[in-house]
């Protein structure tokens, strides 16, 4: 409550704070942190101005996870998959605390507990979405475009990230302006993870830079596709190919070495996206690549739209089983190989043979017969 009158570095640090502890604030203790937040943004430097929209989408995040909950069993399991969550996903998707979390999530009314407290955290997300997020959006976009040339670009990509997906379209210029004081920034030392983000941001947003542009974040982030978690070069795959832009063959060599490297700790959507834009790409992995990321797959839990969706990955891919050389019959690894495509076949094949998905700009048709 005190934080209702704070400065905005204050007010960044307490909601930080809050929800890297798992402690989320509702109800009127959240209009009041959050309207503060608005009068106080026009005064923020770069860096508050980032770690607030960290601040504010682990908020969602963690509102969204309680909201989706319907009782106080699904609410202990919607803290669990939250804290998962902050721990697999790319930082600047979900703010940037390096900070292990010891506890679970909790909203700030101690005597709401179960289905009450997810009631609660329903309401307060709707609040947070309708009222609060368009405001804070406008004020931080505002904000940024005056100082924008005192910005990093890890201090661009993540209040793009935090505009991106608040679901504001700033004008072409706008973005514009930003991508070029990203990509000039580029030779301060931008973190690799940061020139992922940027790119997600671009795709979600739907602003495609110049051609120029585009290489010099690709070749910066080439340095260091190493230092990527398996979510981050989901994502970063995801992104071009929404961006129909397609890499060179030597950045994308290195690109598939590796998701072969983390192939095995990808999530089931983080496998799936990759695999989708490499097919995008037109890429031509070698044989051995192939099996070990459908060894991958086979040993994930994978729903019928997503298994389609690998498969016909596969096949663009030149995954061709029946050909000569693959020696799917013979060994143990060849029947591994096999065991893994029969498992997405059935899954194809649960749900009635054929899927039809439309995501983003791209469409994915994957049959299985």
């Amino acid at each position: 409550h005190h934080c209702t009158a704070a400065t905005g570095e204050v007010l960044v640090d307490a909601l930080l704070g809050c929800v890297d502890l798992g402690y989320l604030p509702v109800g009127q203790l959240q209009q009041q942190l959050l309207a503060r937040a608005v009068e106080v943004v026009a005064s923020m430097q770069p860096e508050a101005l980032r770690r607030l929209c960290q601040a504010l989408v682990m908020l969602e995040q963690g509102l969204e996870a309680y909201a989706a909950a319907d009782d106080a069993q699904d609410a202990a399991a919607a803290a669990i998959r939250w804290e998962q969550r902050q721990q697999q996903q790319a930082p600047a998707r979900r703010g940037r605390s390096r900070q292990k979390r010891s506890r679970a999530a909790s909203t700030s009314t101690s005597s709401s507990t179960g289905a009450s407290a997810c009631i609660l955290a329903a309401a307060s997300l709707q609040q947070y979405q309708q009222q609060q997020l368009p405001q804070l959006a406008q004020a931080i976009a505002h904000r940024q475009g005056i100082i924008l040339w005192q910005s990093s670009t890890q201090q661009l990509a993540d209040v793009f990230a935090f505009i991106a997906a608040s679901g504001l379209q700033p004008s072409q210029e706008y973005m514009a302006t930003g991508v070029s004081k990203a990509v000039d920034r580029l030779a301060d030392g931008a973190p690799t993870v940061s020139v992922a983000t940027l790119l997600w941001s671009l795709a979600r947003l739907g602003f495609k830079p110049h051609p120029q542009l585009l290489h010099q974040l690709l070749a910066a982030l080439q340095r260091g596709l190493h230092l990527l978690s398996s979510q981050d070069l989901a994502d970063v795959g995801w992104a071009l190919c929404t961006l129909k832009h397609r890499p060179g063959s030597a950045w994308l060599g290195v690109y598939m070495q590796q998701v072969a490297s983390k192939a095995a700790y990808m999530s089931e959507q983080a496998l799936t996206d990759t695999l989708w834009a490499l097919a995008c790409f037109a890429a031509q992995p070698d044989r051995e690549w192939l099996k070990l990321v459908l060894l991958a797959a086979g040993k994930l839990e994978v729903s019928n739209r997503n298994a389609a969706v690998m498969l016909w990955a596969m096949q663009q891919l030149g995954f061709q089983p029946q050909a000569e050389g693959w020696g799917l019959q013979q060994g143990a690894a060849g029947g591994e190989v096999q065991r893994a495509v029969e498992a997405l076949l059935q899954n194809v094949l649960q749900a009635g043979g054929a899927v039809v998905e439309q995501q983003q700009q791209g469409t994915r048709v994957a049959l299985a017969a």
